[in-house]
């Protein structure tokens, strides 16, 4: 037993703890009247220099040992411990390792229930005005008010009357009178509520811990009447209200809570009271009211010191005074950081406020354009603070990704990438709240403790896109939710939505997580993506919101402004010049210009850098989302769209209409995986060059599968057809997920209305799109005098194929006007000189790369810019049709290694993201000349129609021709076999055609899928 305790009986010690909380802060610590040591311990006073001066390690080494040492009795601890669990819990919040910060603060708060009533043992004596004379040199409070003198120990009396045992025992008095510092008590039981409510985030509101706390603050008689720990009360009633979110509850108490003794004096709580006010400003956009809210806690709290944590309570105030005072758009130097520095400084010991001031600081300079003296400052912070602890924590992450915005801001691109990268590390190895509090929902619904209808709520909130007040208030809690992969738990979010039939949501979620896997794999979470699209993209693409932000940032970076215009003018230039010229002057002035566009590009990312990682608000135009509703308002009546997910558990299927949808569960993954295998074996699908024997050409073996196939993924288990392709349907749009992006969809062979089966593609024109959003017409016109580049290689490996490209080149150039071949020797890189490509074919074997953005989209580019991750920076805009009849994928294999679909969805996004909005990759490639015509005539007919019917006409002129084995090097022929067409889906199936729903301008379409030549479809 702690010996501070030693010789109290059982019962008088139950007494004693069940009555032990009491007392605020003194001037004068050497005040004992009992001789007693006071509670806490003066050893725990000292370990809060460890955290002043960044040793946060120490620090939890410390606390942790004082709190082994804690007072205990038969109903365990007593209420010492919960200064040692809340300031333990402080530091490992400051570490960023928020599950064990949790966990003290829990404690804490936990320690204080048995204990509530301990102030009706404390001796209350009227306050005085304190005569003590701080040094504050960075202003003084708005208000005439004076400090309260409130003693660092209070008399606290533990213990009673006991009987002592027996017939004829005597009743003696064991009361004992100890020093307790009720103020410290009390004032880590706010910080225990407010840390802990803001780590729990909004599974706050329903914490039973949380609401039992509030729950026995709220009773009437916690504290003796008229005395000054009512005020107290109120602080704490605030801070466990707005924990809560009860924002209309917490003000009041929290303003009562300001003054003690009738408002007559400020106290070592009322620090506390104003940051939470300034936070409550903050949430209101009276970003004005918090910066003074923010700025007079500073002054109690420099006035009551170390003590209390006043360096803390500081570093707190000014961190958000600083956020507050640059949202109210104040210019200058907020006025407060550089003598608050100056002072810890000349302390000594308070480099964890020295730090975090500095940061503040700098970020200041930065924003102001005062790059070098944002930087001196920074360096100054790791020359004074380098070695200290507490840069392994917050503090750290926080100096890195200042110091990543003034790097960025002086040109040095890669340094900035390092720094952001440190930070971002901190922040995703468990410093980001925002992350953890995604976590909690996420181990609630697991475990089974939360309702459907309470996840989907919680998991809307923390799985939000981030917010205009998350860029401004919190950009490295918005960045990191941005770069972490968690699509599990968007996963569980999807479920809950579908167990509560939530169908509507579910298909909008199923659309966020594909958003997710794109912009995760992307720099900075797509933060870059969204501020390109924001910046750069055709007005048609922003509503009214994103417009007025492009304009604020333009109007933020006048240097981002003036190199647009530089670049306009570049583009005007090249332009007007031809894609491609044999004149040598020309070609070096083309050359000379898209190094001035490439040169300025990079300015251009460079500022987009600054930018990214600062605190201005972007939306994420892309990919675009859409409501369910707005979906179905927006499509035709004769069109339809099949949306899948693949989670990690099953496959789900949604038909959307504009009168309704189904819903339904797939078959089971491993089942489905099987039938995609066979149906792609079938087609001849096996290895990437294998040469398929004609007689396997001929065999219409497949078309079991993909009858079986069909009514597997439409039906359920009950036989009841979910997805029917009525005579209405003139369109499909497929959206596709997981494995289901190797399934050629067109083949699946579909009965309608009893009939003999068919392919889907005869049924309905066919198109696929990476998102649901993607489902409805685009907006945008098409260009009108399109160009187009061709790369002219070789479909397949061998000798003699490069005559079969150049013939299937000229073919192409004379139906379509403004085809040129590119030249071996670009005049740039292609990601620069493809911005002035309208369309793109590459008639070559396209090699797939390590990742799904490491391949060449223009195969003869060997250098630097060369890969589709080049393609998505600066400058804006791509080919905005691109098709690939060479390309590869996990189908073309039969889906022998591990194959989910990604290397086709990531590629799609990446070259829409570069502004295509056509793609034609090819699941598996023929090389031959079916693959040729087959991009001919849909390229001809494209600018006349939709893509899905210049697509359709494509597969039934292919059904249709004859084929020429010796003009496909995939077809093995003895020479006794019969003439055949190439109707078997091994030539008309290995493409696909993705569209985000493009029309031609109304003067120039046409009955398009109606053309001259008589067709018959597939199956017919």
């Amino acid at each position: 037993m702690n010996a501070r305790f030693q010789g109290l009986g059982a019962s008088a010690l139950i007494l004693a703890l069940a009555a032990t909380l009491a007392g605020p802060p003194s001037t004068a610590w050497g005040q004992n009247p009992t001789g007693a040591e006071p509670i806490p311990s003066l050893a725990y006073r000292k370990i809060f220099f460890a955290l002043y001066e960044g040793e946060t390690k120490d620090a939890i080494r410390g606390f942790e040992s004082e709190g082994r040492g804690a007072i205990k009795g038969v109903n365990g601890r007593w209420i010492d411990s919960i200064c040692y669990h809340c300031m333990t819990g402080e530091s490992y919040y400051q570490m960023g390792v928020p599950a064990e910060a949790l966990k003290h603060f829990r404690l804490a708060l936990q320690q204080y229930l048995p204990y509530a009533d301990f102030m009706h043992r404390v001796e209350w004596r009227p306050l005085r005005g304190s005569n003590r004379r701080v040094n504050i040199t960075w202003g003084g409070p708005k208000n005439v008010v004076a400090y309260a003198d409130i003693p660092g120990r209070m008399s606290m009396t533990l213990g009673g009357l006991q009987k002592v045992p027996g017939p004829q025992g005597p009743i003696i008095s064991n009361a004992r009178v100890v020093p307790i510092d009720v103020t410290e008590i009390v004032r880590c039981l706010a910080h225990s509520i407010r840390r802990y409510g803001e780590l729990l985030g909004p599974t706050a509101a329903d914490d039973p811990v949380l609401r039992d706390v509030l729950a026995v603050l709220a009773k009437k008689g916690v504290v003796p009447v008229n005395t000054w720990g009512e005020a107290w009360i109120d602080v704490l009633l605030g801070c466990a209200f707005r924990a809560q979110g009860k924002i209309g509850d917490a003000v009041p108490h929290l303003k009562r809570g300001l003054f003690v003794q009738g408002g007559e004096f400020y106290h070592p709580l009322t620090s506390v009271a104003m940051i939470e006010l300034g936070l409550v400003a903050i949430g209101d956009s009276d970003f004005k009211g918090a910066a003074g809210w923010f700025e007079e806690a500073t002054y109690p709290a420099a006035f009551y010191g170390d003590e209390y944590a006043g360096p803390l309570v500081i570093e707190e105030a000014l961190h958000y005074g600083y956020i507050a005072f640059h949202l109210s758009n104040r210019k200058g130097v907020y006025p407060i950081l550089e003598p608050v520095a100056a002072w810890a400084r000349q302390r000594g010991d308070y480099k964890h406020l020295y730090a975090s001031v500095m940061c503040s600081a700098a970020e200041n300079l930065a924003a102001l354009g005062q790059t070098a003296k944002a930087a001196q400052l920074l360096l100054d912070v790791r020359a004074w603070c380098n070695k200290k602890q507490m840069m392994l924590g917050r503090t750290g992450a926080r100096w890195n990704h200042v110091t990543a915005i003034t790097q960025y801001q002086q040109g040095h691109v890669a340094a900035g990438d390092d720094s952001m990268a440190a930070a971002l590390k901190f922040m995703q190895s468990g410093g980001s709240l925002w992350m953890f509090h995604i976590g909690l929902v996420d181990d609630l619904y697991r475990s089974g403790k939360l309702k459907d209808r309470v996840a989907c709520t919680l998991y809307e909130r923390v799985l939000r896109d981030p917010l205009s007040a998350d860029w401004m208030i919190q950009p490295l809690e918005a960045l990191s939710v941005l770069v972490a992969p968690h699509e599990l738990v968007f996963e569980h979010w999807f479920e809950a939505n579908m167990a509560r039939q939530e169908v509507e949501r579910a298909i909008e979620i199923t659309d966020i997580i594909r958003r997710h896997r794109f912009l995760v794999s992307t720099q900075f979470g797509g933060r870059s993506i969204a501020l390109r699209w924001l910046l750069e993209s055709p007005p048609e693409v922003l509503d009214q919101k994103a417009a007025l932000m492009r304009r604020d940032i333009f109007l933020q970076y006048p240097e981002y402004e003036a190199r647009n215009v530089q670049v306009k003018q570049v583009r005007a230039h090249l332009s007007a010049m031809p894609l491609v010229n044999d004149d040598p002057a020309i070609k070096k002035a083309q050359a000379e210009a898209l190094a001035s566009l490439a040169k300025l590009s990079l300015e251009q990312e460079a500022l987009l850098r600054q930018i990214a990682v600062r605190r201005e608000p972007a939306p994420l135009v892309f990919p675009p989302l859409a409501s369910t509703k707005s979906l179905q308002q927006s499509l035709p009546d004769n069109q339809a769209a099949l949306i899948f997910y693949a989670s990690s558990r099953a496959v789900y299927g949604f038909m959307l209409s504009k009168t309704g949808y189904n819903a339904w569960r797939v078959i089971k993954p491993k089942d489905l995986a099987n039938l995609v295998k066979r149906l792609l074996r079938d087609m001849g699908n096996y290895e990437t060059n294998r040469a398929v024997p004609l007689p396997e050409l001929a065999d219409d073996a497949w078309k079991k599968t993909a009858t079986q196939l069909a009514e597997e993924m439409f039906r359920t288990s009950g036989g009841v057809q979910r997805a029917q392709i009525g005579p209405n349907v003139q369109e499909l749009v497929i959206v596709p997920d997981g494995l289901l992006w190797y399934l050629p969809f067109e083949s699946l062979h579909v009965s309608v209305g009893g009939q003999e089966p068919k392919p889907l593609i005869s049924l309905a024109r066919i198109r696929y799109a990476p998102f649901a959003s993607m489902v409805s017409v685009d907006p945008r016109a098409r260009r009108r005098a399109a160009n187009t580049a061709v790369v002219v290689g070789r479909l397949f490996p061998g000798a003699g194929r490069d005559g079969q490209a150049r013939a299937a080149f000229d073919e192409l150039s004379q139906a379509m006007p403004g085809t040129v071949a590119l030249q071996n020797d670009l005049p740039g890189p292609s990601s620069v000189y493809s911005a002035f490509f309208d369309r793109l074919v590459v008639l070559d074997d396209v090699a797939p790369g390590d990742t799904p953005y490491t391949w060449t989209p223009v195969t003869t580019d060997k250098g630097v810019g060369a890969t589709l991750d080049s393609w998505l920076p600066l400058p804006w805009g791509g080919p905005e049709q691109v098709l690939f009849p060479g390309f590869h994928t996990q189908a073309e294999n039969a889906l022998k290694e591990r194959a989910d679909g990604s290397e086709v969805f990531h590629s799609v996004c990446g070259l829409m993201a570069s502004g295509a909005r056509t793609v034609v990759l090819a699941r598996w490639r023929t090389g031959g000349k079916s693959s040729y015509d087959q991009i001919r005539e849909f390229t001809q007919e494209f600018p006349h129609s939709t893509a899905s019917e210049a697509w359709q006409r494509s597969v039934f002129l292919a059904f249709d021709a004859d084929l020429v084995p010796d003009q496909e090097p995939r077809v093995q022929v003895t020479g006794n076999e019969a003439a055949v067409k190439t109707n078997h889906p091994f030539f008309w199936a290995g493409m696909m055609m993705v569209d985000t729903g493009t029309v031609p301008p109304k003067d120039d379409a046409n009955t398009a899928g109606q053309p001259a030549k008589a067709q018959r479809p597939p199956g017919g």
